[in-house]
């Protein structure tokens, strides 16, 4: 949102909750996040010029969500052995 020049609407508390999906809530969940890796590749491909806090946030949020993916991977290796 923020490279979007949007304001950013954070509720961290929610972020925390658990959930339990079934089969169609978890396809859903991939679906959202392939949508908004589509929408953040796409912004970033479309701008040829950043300015410096601009590039600060876009490495700020490739590094924040390659951190996220990287333990969602480690937690399905978790639950594929349980």
């Amino acid at each position: 949102a923020a490279l979007r020049g949007e304001t950013l609407d954070l509720d961290l508390a929610r972020s925390w909750e658990e959930r339990d999906l079934d089969e169609d809530g978890w396809r859903d969940l991939r679906a959202r996040l392939h949508d908004e890796y589509d929408a953040l590749r796409s912004l970033l491909t479309e701008r040829a010029v950043w300015d410096e806090d601009e590039a600060g946030g876009v490495v700020a949020t490739v590094t924040h969500v390659a951190y996220h993916l990287g333990a969602v991977r480690q937690v399905l290796k978790f639950v594929a052995h349980t």
